[in-house]
């Protein structure tokens, strides 16, 4: 036995137990059979250490390693106690370091659960322009993962994952989720985890966190997804287009042998190709199939795609490459993007807060039920996309979501939401985007706005605003959009919303406003959109109109206006729409106006009494009657009562 050796001292050291009692320094002298010694001190060492013993030391010196062996062999028998601790050691300190780096060394090096301690990512710093295609799931190449060839055989146990989910969710009564594994098998957690008890290929070692996969299963499960028949659109756990008949052994292939095992062995086992044609079949996503087979079919030195396709939804694949998911360098999903999908049901499970690191949630334009859960887990969200769902209904949790402090984008346009909102500047010191349009919520927009410095577009029609506009709106130096039509506003159009260089829309349509419309508002160069139609203005319509060149979209009807129409109106050569109808205006429209080459639409009150002359309007109508015509049809005379 080699015992530690000091290269400095050019000595072994032993260490053993001595009686308490004996605590003076002893020196000893072995001799041996070529005259030369060993000298062995021994002593206390440390009454305060954390062993709590007295230990001492054989110190042994000699130039000859068989000596030392002999004179070990001869301690051994003496303190057997010892020698059994001191082997244990040695066995301690080869097999934990070894452990360690086998771990380290894995495929795959991911948490099995997610911690609720997870060390925090880093802040965000960057989000999805508002101007973007919001239809496609939003990409993070810096935080792209790629995940090696799952095993073949199903590991995961079911004690084991019953107490992961314990752990995670809890057992006292109140567990939404612990209730539905016990009381209803029908349930989107009962299905995913019986999923993933029974079908589920890939092995938890491979997965980021069996929470994750677990949450991310329930939510497919809850929005209509299916094993069979699904009602996604695209990328749902079986091709739409697929027959339920298929054999159990052909579902079954795409599971054993991933698309990634058939890319790297198709070309030396060409018996494969049969089966890992259902391979992909079933496991790619249909818009990424073409592609992938085209590349295979052309590649005769490598079969791998360029880019990485992502997989159908409860494929055998790690979570992260699935449709509409993303995740970061660690396996944690940091964006579920589903829009257009298909999506259906009570599927916003409060249970997604367990995703802690997302920062993206786009479900818009699909056909989701039920109220808005608090989703107090998150801490990172930036973006949250839940528009045109329709039967969304129910309040807006403020209190619990006044915790996002990086939140950028709220959008929850065209549901059924109820209840007070009201803008939280200095917990949402970030908002960039509040999309609210179309709701029946009671907005309290308060004179607080202005703190609201980084709001860009602000949308807010179709709900009920309960006081007059804040001159604080003049604050918002970096509005871009604004749209309050149809929220009852009355009163005259504050001086201070007047002085915002960037507004490209002003939607102020269908409300109660009135007086005359400030000359500030014409000095707005920038604007693109105005409509001011269906309020109670008075005055004439300024000569400085001329100023917005930029001009796109111009409505004015029914507004209240009266008075010549300013020859103006001829350098707005960008102009797309123009509606000046049901006032009281008169005078000519320009011919340079009507020769505009972006003008598509025109309206005026050219029929009737009062009329506008116009060689150009696509629509002329009466301010009498309220009626329109096109130009070229005579105007229709009032049908009268019948006789009896």
């Amino acid at each position: 036995m080699e015992l530690p050796w000091d290269p400095i001292s050019n000595t072994f050291f032993i260490v053993h137990t001595i009686p308490k009692p004996d605590l003076e320094q002893k020196s000893t002298t072995m001799e041996r059979s070529d005259n030369s010694s060993i000298t062995s001190s021994s002593g206390y060492y440390g009454s305060n250490s954390d062993f709590g013993d007295e230990r001492s030391a054989i110190i042994v010196k000699d130039d000859d390693t068989t000596s030392y062996r002999q004179a070990i062999l001869a301690w051994i028998p003496k303190h057997k106690a010892e020698s059994l601790a001191l082997v244990l050691l040695l066995l301690a300190l080869i097999v934990v370091p070894s452990v360690i780096v086998n771990r380290m060394n894995d495929d795959d090096n991911r948490p099995l659960i997610l911690e609720q301690s997870a060390v925090a990512p880093q802040t965000p710093t960057g989000a999805p322009s508002v101007g973007s295609d919001d239809d496609a799931p939003v990409s993070a190449p810096t935080t792209t993962t790629t995940t090696s060839p799952p095993p073949t055989t199903p590991t995961i146990s079911p004690t084991w994952l019953r107490l992961q989910l314990l752990d995670a969710f809890g057992d006292d009564g109140e567990s939404t989720v612990m209730n539905a594994l016990n009381n209803d098998p029908t349930s989107p957690f009962s299905m995913a985890y019986q999923w993933m008890l029974e079908q589920d290929d890939l092995p938890q070692s491979h997965s980021s966190s069996v929470l994750q996969r677990f949450v991310l299963v329930s939510f497919y499960f809850a929005t209509g997804g299916r094993l069979t028949t699904s009602t996604w659109h695209v990328c749902s756990a079986v091709p739409n287009n697929a027959s339920t008949s298929k054999s159990s052994d052909t579902k079954r292939s795409y599971n054993t042998f991933s698309s990634v095992k058939c890319v790297t062995e198709l070309n030396s086992s060409p018996q494969l190709e049969q089966i890992c044609a259902s391979s992909i079949e079933f496991e790619e996503c249909p818009e990424y199939y073409e592609r992938f087979q085209t590349t295979t079919k052309s590649s005769s030195s490598s079969s791998v795609p360029p880019t990485h396709p992502k997989k159908r939804w409860l494929s055998g694949t790690n979570e992260c490459d699935w449709y509409g998911v993303v995740c970061d360098a660690e396996g944690y999903v940091t964006q579920l993007s589903l829009p257009k999908n298909g999506l259906q049901g009570d599927g916003l499970l409060e249970e997604l807060s367990y995703l802690r690191r997302l920062t993206n949630l786009n479900l818009r334009d699909n056909a989701l039920t039920g109220s808005l859960p608090d989703w107090k887990g998150w801490k990172y969200l930036q973006h949250l996309s839940l528009s045109d769902n329709e039967n969304l209904k129910g309040p807006i949790p403020m209190a619990a979501w006044s915790q996002w402090t990086w939140l950028e984008t709220l959008d929850l346009e065209n549901n059924q939401m109820v209840g007070l909102f009201q803008l939280l500047p200095h917990q949402w010191m970030n908002l960039k985007t509040i999309l609210l349009g179309g709701n029946d919520l009671y907005i309290d927009l308060s004179e607080s706005i202005g703190s609201a410095y980084k709001l860009e577009i602000l949308d807010l029609s179709g709900n009920i605003i309960s006081s007059n506009l804040p001159d604080s709106l003049g604050d918002l130096q970096r509005l871009v959009e604004f749209n309050i039509a149809g929220c009852g506003v009355t009163g005259t159009i504050p001086l201070g919303f007047l002085k915002l260089p960037n507004l490209v829309e002003l939607q102020l349509q269908d409300n109660g406003l009135y007086g005359s419309i400030p000359e500030e508002l014409w000095a707005m160069t920038k604007l693109e959109v105005l409509r001011l139609e269906d309020n109670q203005f008075s005055g004439t319509l300024s000569s400085r109109i001329g100023h917005l060149i930029n001009l796109e979209d111009l409505r004015l009807s029914k507004s209240g206006l009266d008075g010549r129409l300013p020859k103006e109106l001829e350098n707005l050569q960008q102009l797309e729409r123009a509606h000046f109808e049901f006032n009281n205006f008169k005078g000519d429209i320009s011919d340079k106006l009507c020769n505009a080459m972006a003008l598509k639409e025109l309206t005026a009150d050219c029929h009737g009494r009062k009329k506008v002359k116009c060689k150009c309007c696509t629509q002329c109508c009466d301010n009498e009657d309220f009626t329109c015509h096109d130009p070229d049809e005579p105007p229709r005379k009032p049908k009268g009562k019948r006789r009896r």
